[in-house]
C-alpha cells in the first residue's frame, strides 16, 4: 500500500480535482524472464479508466500504472488490481490487489453557495485562417503516385505474364525438417507440419480412406495448443504420423 501512495504522489504532484487524469500504480518484484499482464480495472460509477495500463520494467521489479479519472470529489478508497505473472514455463499467478485512498477535490470554490456562482464569460473565437503549402504538396504527391501506378499498370499489360512452376519440396526433406524442428523444441510447428503432410497425402482421396486417420489429424491439431503437453504424447503422435506418411496409408 505504501508503494502505491508514493507512486501516486510522484506522478500527480498535487491534489487532483474532478476530471483530472490521475495515474494510480503499484510496484511489484519480477523474477528473470517473467512477464506481467495487467488486469482490466472497472471503477464503477465513481470514475473511469482512460486507457490501457502502462508497464515499466526496472531491474528486478516493475511498475504498473493505470490512467484514471474520478467524477466526484471526496476520498475514494479503491484497489489497484494486481497483475498476472506468467513464468517462462507458461504457468500464471495473480498477485493481490493493492488498496489506496485517493483524495479528489472539487473544481468549484469552497465556502461559496453553488446558486451564487456565476458562469465564466465565453472565450474569444479562435481564428481559423491559416496559409500553408501543405494541401498543394499533398495534391502534387498524389498526382505523382497516381502517374507512377498508372505507368506500372500499363507496363505490366504489355508484358506477357510469366507463371513460375510451383516448387515442391520432397517428402523426405520435409520429414527431416520436421524432425529438426521437434528436436529444437518447436513442438507446435512440428505437429502442424506433420498434420499438413497427412492432409497432402489425403488430397483427392476417397472419404473412406480419410476416416481411419481423422482422429490422428484432430489430435495433431489440438495438442500443440496445450501449455502442459507431456513430451510422451508428442512423441507418440509424431511416430504415428511418421508411420502413416512412410507407408502411404
Amino acid at each position: 500500500m505504501m508503494g502505491v501512495a508514493l507512486i501516486l504522489h510522484a506522478i500527480q504532484g498535487r491534489t487532483p480535482t474532478v476530471g483530472d487524469t490521475v495515474w494510480l500504480g503499484t510496484r511489484v518484484p519480477v523474477a528473470s524472464r517473467q512477464i506481467l499482464r495487467p488486469q482490466v480495472w472497472d471503477l464503477g460509477e465513481i470514475g473511469q479508466v482512460l486507457g490501457a495500463a502502462d508497464v515499466h520494467y526496472d531491474g528486478d521489479s516493475a511498475t504498473i500504472r493505470y490512467p484514471v479519472v474520478f467524477w466526484f470529489a471526496g476520498n475514494h478508497a479503491v484497489s489497484v488490481p494486481g497483475p498476472i505473472v506468467v513464468s517462462p514455463e507458461g504457468r500464471s499467478d495473480t498477485l493481490p490487489a493493492r488498496p489506496v485512498v485517493v483524495t479528489v477535490t472539487s473544481v468549484l470554490p469552497t465556502g461559496v453557495p453553488r446558486d451564487s456562482l456565476a458562469p465564466k464569460a465565453s472565450a474569444d473565437l479562435v481564428g481559423q485562417a491559416e496559409r500553408s503549402w501543405l494541401p498543394l504538396g499533398i495534391a502534387a504527391a498524389l498526382l505523382i503516385v497516381t502517374g507512377l501506378a498508372t505507368g506500372t499498370w500499363l507496363a505490366r499489360r504489355r508484358r506477357p505474364v510469366m507463371i513460375a512452376p510451383p516448387v515442391i519440396m520432397p517428402t523426405m526433406d520435409r520429414v527431416a525438417l520436421l524432425d529438426r524442428w521437434a528436436a529444437l523444441g518447436e513442438t507446435r510447428a512440428a505437429l502442424e507440419g506433420w498434420r499438413q503432410l497427412i492432409e497432402a497425402g489425403l488430397a483427392g482421396a476417397d472419404p473412406s480412406r480419410r476416416a481411419p486417420v481423422e482422429p490422428l489429424l484432430l489430435a495433431l491439431g489440438a495438442i500443440g495448443f496445450r501449455p502442459d503437453t507431456p513430451p510422451a504424447d508428442v512423441d507418440r503422435l509424431i511416430d504415428a504420423a511418421r508411420r502413416w506418411v512412410a507407408e502411404g496409408r
